[in-house]
């Protein structure tokens, strides 16, 4: 079996994918081989709290006591991964053991190792293809639906926050080292952001990346996934709203309560980011009742937002989809009569912009679009047959339309044509629907 080293060498040599994988599916039985990637790279199962810039390798005798690679990485958890050490005994133990390595060369891999960096040009995925589920992907506690199943998992008071709509990030500090995540593991160098986490205490902070002055979900992400760092570093910022302690996050639960967890976090960054620009708390209230809960969540999908979040303060942090955690997202629907159709522009100057609509006593009116291609095509050829028919639109608030004295739908989204209906809603019925919405919370 080939020396894991001569393996490593192998795999720098070349740049090619496909030669790289093959490589790997040759030495598939290499133990050690499975080991230091998983050491290196899954940074779920492992982390060591230490940096190769924070060791004081110079002026020691080197080679006298001949740790081999494996011995010294065996120390690695030993020492670093439970905790058994920390702070400057951590430091100084790790120098004394590196110092003492058998050779230049294992001393090279193992402070790649403490790097998270072989320098392979290697990914999680490559190295998963060949043993599955090596590399692990990071925790990721996911929100369940307010139904009536889940709503007895939240207890009053609780706490409310905005549904961010940005691209998910967790910011791992560990002794000033910051690396940025994102759910399924692919790292990111924002080095702007890393310079001001690196002042924060060692935990995991759970957020957002979001785009300044961008709320369309669609273009913040694709700018964040295309433009050069110096451009995001000056356009993006972090939302955060939890604080999970390393040891916490690396075995995928904990037993912390989302009140200490958010305090703490509140209280770190008070100290470390107050009135900062560039890391933000999410905006959150405490509420005592499920329908001020969507009070807010109404308000804030008035203004184009996503929806909100309940949590219960007893929540822990899990790898699961939490039933105490909350999607809430208020849609109400009613039916209308079409009115008729605005003339499209642009690619849409052969179809229509949007179709209009009322409520039956004419006391709200609006537009709605979003059609696709099929719809805009087989709409447009019978506007006359439509005029007249039934809409069922889905919508999120009732609003004063500006400048007029009808009201208007907040977001109106078509949902079907009711062909086989010939009434629309009155004003009351639709909001006497919108106010069902708010009370189940149908999401």
């Amino acid at each position: 079996m080939k020396d894991v080293l001569n393996i490593l060498e192998q795999l720098r040599a070349t740049n090619s994918s496909n030669e790289k994988l093959a490589i790997l599916k040759e030495n598939k039985d290499n133990l050690k081989l499975q080991n230091i990637l998983k050491m290196t790279y899954d940074k779920v199962s492992y982390n060591y709290y230490i940096t190769p810039k924070t060791l004081m390798l110079e002026g020691r005798d080197k080679f006298v006591l001949q740790f081999s690679l494996d011995e010294i990485l065996d120390r690695f958890i030993e020492a670093l991964t439970t905790r058994e050490v920390t702070g400057n005994e951590a430091r100084d133990l790790i120098s004394n053991i590196l110092a003492n390595a058998d050779s230049e060369e294992t001393l090279r891999t193992a402070l790649m190792v403490l790097n998270r960096d072989l320098r392979l040009n290697l990914g999680r995925t490559q190295i998963n293809k060949v043993w599955k589920d090596l590399i692990v992907k990071p925790a990721y506690m996911r929100c369940n639906t307010y139904n009536d199943k889940t709503k007895k998992h939240i207890k009053f008071p609780a706490v409310i926050e905005l549904k961010c709509d940005g691209s998910f990030r967790y910011f791992i500090v560990a002794n000033g080292e910051v690396t940025s995540i994102s759910r399924s593991g692919e790292e990111y160098n924002y080095s702007t952001l890393a310079t001001a986490f690196s002042k924060f205490p060692d935990g995991v902070y759970v957020g957002e990346m979001l785009v300044k002055g961008i709320s369309n979900r669609a273009e913040a992400n694709g700018l964040l996934n295309s433009l050069e760092e110096d451009t995001i570093n000056e356009l993006a910022y972090v939302t955060l709203w939890d604080y999970i302690s390393l040891e916490e996050f690396s075995k995928g639960e904990g037993t912390t309560n989302y009140n200490v967890r958010f305090t703490n976090l509140k209280v770190i960054l008070e100290s470390h980011a107050k009135n900062s620009e560039l890391i933000k708390i999410v905006e959150h209230y405490v509420v005592n009742s499920l329908e001020e809960a969507v009070e807010h969540t109404v308000k804030w999908m008035s203004e184009g937002l996503e929806g909100g979040v309940l949590k219960d303060w007893g929540n822990v942090f899990k790898n699961h989809t939490s039933n105490t955690q909350l999607k809430l997202k208020v849609a109400a629907s009613a039916e209308f009569v079409i009115t008729g159709f605005t003339e499209g522009e642009g690619k849409r100057a052969a179809t229509f912009g949007a179709m209009t609509f009322q409520s039956s006593d004419g006391r709200i009116q609006g537009r709605t679009s979003g059609f696709t291609d099929a719809q805009l095509i087989d709409y447009n050829s019978r506007r006359e047959e439509l005029i007249g028919k039934i809409i069922e639109i889905e919508f999120n608030d009732i609003t004063k339309a500006e400048g007029n004295d009808f009201m208007a739908l907040s977001h109106p989204r078509m949902l079907e044509i009711r062909l086989e209906k010939d009434t629309a809603d009155t004003y009351e019925k639709v909001v006497e629907q919108l106010e069902s919405a708010k009370l189940f919370n149908k999401a």
